[in-house]
């Protein structure tokens, strides 16, 4: 401890100058940190002059805000919820941004005044009942194929379209075939057989 006559003021009294210098150098500290603090708070906001708002504070650019946005609760919102959280919460509930789908409990209408586009740059349109794949619209170099389930059933080329399987008409009824086979193909070919064959005069069969 030195020696030095005290120093004194009208404040506090300090027996040496070494608890005096002491002081300062706390002093000195304490203001590094507080000015490490606000560049560490100035940094964390960002520069506040940016602000779009008419007030360049952050609470007045806060109020200014909340004033264009409307005073609590928000009643002329359409959500259940009346307050700003609860309405995106409701509102992400249906449209999962995070998992990029559309979830709902009930029906789920789409009406556009105009036309409504798939675009998939995939090529496959999916059709699913809760997860299960029963059919699928795919792109072929511009043609539609129809799959059901994961099978092909129609494929198309211009206005031409060809099916994988039978096309099974009626049995009875209207469009019911006046034959026993109720397959497009089986019908034709009922059909033909009941044709007599035509022969011209020199013996050639015209419908071979």
């Amino acid at each position: 401890m030195s020696s030095n006559p005290a120093f004194k003021n009208s404040g506090p009294v300090f027996q040496t100058t070494d608890t005096f210098q002491q002081l300062v150098s706390d002093l000195n500290t304490l203001r590094s940190q507080y000015d490490s603090d606000l560049l560490f708070v100035d940094s964390s906001l960002g520069d506040l002059s940016s602000l779009t708002t008419t007030s360049k504070t952050l609470v007045g650019g806060i109020n200014e805000l909340d004033s264009d946005i409307g005073a609590q609760p928000f009643t002329n919102l359409t959500t259940d919820a009346k307050t700003l959280t609860g309405a995106v919460n409701e509102i992400d509930a249906v449209f999962d941004a995070s998992a990029e789908s559309i979830v709902t409990s009930g029906n789920l209408l789409v009406d556009a005044n105009g036309d409504i586009i798939l675009d998939a740059n995939g090529a496959d349109v999916l059709l699913r009942d809760n997860g299960t794949s029963y059919g699928a619209l795919t792109n072929n170099s511009g043609n539609l194929i129809i799959k059901t389930g994961n099978t092909t059933a129609i494929t198309f080329a211009d206005q031409n379209a060809t099916f994988a399987g039978n096309i099974t008409m009626p049995s009875t009824g209207p469009g019911s075939p006046g034959t026993s086979a109720k397959t497009v193909s089986g019908a034709i070919d009922e059909v033909e057989a009941r044709i007599p064959n035509v022969f011209n005069r020199s013996g050639t069969l015209l419908n071979p």
